[in-house]
């Protein structure tokens, strides 16, 4: 099994092969999350103006996930026939495992979602032997404890299965293209720290409980520890056989070579959707102009004895909102032509 200083290594290793990813990552959430209005230059009259913020990216990524959200279903055939009681028990078993092993969350949509947006999704499934650890109790009665374990092991189950952020989570393949090694990168505050693993940690004595640490999951085929700060904190061997971290991952949609290895649903389209920002912004800004245009009045000043001091004074003519306007034959009231649509703004 890895040390500690190892696992530290693969993680730095992994976070700089993948920087590139990272990026695009992180660009691709700000896109998502954009929303509302945004306060920019527009370039006509260089003051400041409400971008609108469509709203499409989200859209797209919802409608590919409400696609992709079928419920799933453990389907077990009988190997062979006159068996189907036996696996309707085993369907039954495998229902109630997949049930209380994410408890009141959703690990497959999760996973899901992440797949949409960001082009794969990981979730984590293990055994955590130690919900079932249980001693028994100085002079104790055996069948006191094995009441107590038997409520213990009815409320609490020990197959835990969680989702996994994919923002800092590198995986290693194996030759077949299966995961050999997983590292989760987070950072988590000391209070929580101590909460879920231990108060009696030397490293935490003297820091403030707001402050926060790097903390590193790893896992392969055999073995699953939780690094911090240079310590291994929980560790195990499960023994699956397998890693224990489940990824799904959309087929690839940049050339190799961009060290970009996964991309979502918005990848191809981006620049397109930015640009639609752009130009509802446009038709809005010159709407609103031309809603407001001042009128032009073409008067013929001297039919009406107006001198030339007085002229272009707003008292030549008076005129109310929804009140007739009388003029002559020869003159006219126009609006200011609006402004064309600036694809720049």
């Amino acid at each position: 099994m890895p040390s500690a200083h190892e696992i530290t290594e693969l993680a730095e290793q992994l976070e700089r092969e993948f920087q590139s990813q990272r990026a695009e990552d992180a660009e691709t959430r700000e896109i998502l999350h954009r929303k509302g209005l945004i306060t920019t230059q527009n370039t006509q009259d260089k003051l400041p103006m409400d971008r609108i913020v469509t709203g499409y990216p989200a859209l797209i990524v919802d409608q590919d996930y409400t696609f992709l959200t079928t419920p799933p279903f453990l389907r077990v055939n009988p190997l062979k026939p006159g068996q189907e009681r036996h696996s309707e028990k085993l369907e039954a078993a495998l229902l109630g495992i997949w049930k209380l092993s994410q408890g009141i969350s959703n690990v497959w949509l999760d996973m899901v979602y992440d797949f949409v947006w960001a082009g794969r999704g990981f979730s984590k499934i293990y055994p955590v032997p130690a919900l079932w650890g249980e001693s028994q109790y100085d002079g104790e009665k055996d069948e006191d404890f094995l009441e107590r374990i038997k409520e213990l092991k009815e409320e609490t189950f020990p197959i835990v299965w969680r989702s996994v952020p994919v923002e800092n989570t590198w995986p290693t393949f194996d030759i077949r293209g299966e995961l050999d090694q997983v590292v989760e990168i987070s950072k988590m505050k000391v209070r929580d720290i101590k909460r879920l693993y231990s108060t009696d940690l030397a490293f935490l004595k003297d820091r403030d409980a707001d402050s926060s640490l790097n903390v590193i999951d790893y896992a392969d085929s055999e073995y699953t520890c939780c690094v911090i700060e240079g310590e291994k904190i929980r560790e195990w061997e499960h023994n699956m056989g397998v890693c224990p971290y489940v990824m799904m991952q959309a087929p690839r949609g940049a050339p190799r070579g961009t060290d970009i290895h996964w991309t979502g649903a918005l990848y191809h389209s981006r620049n397109v959707l930015m640009e639609l920002d752009g130009l509802l912004t446009d038709v809005r800004y010159n709407t609103k102009r031309a809603a407001r245009a001042q009128p032009v009045f073409n008067l013929n000043l001297d039919a009406r004895g107006v001198t030339p001091e007085k002229r272009g004074k707003p008292d030549v003519i008076k005129f109310k909102p929804l009140e007739p306007i009388i003029l002559d034959l020869d003159e006219k009231v126009i609006e200011l032509e609006p402004a064309k649509t600036n694809i720049d703004a």
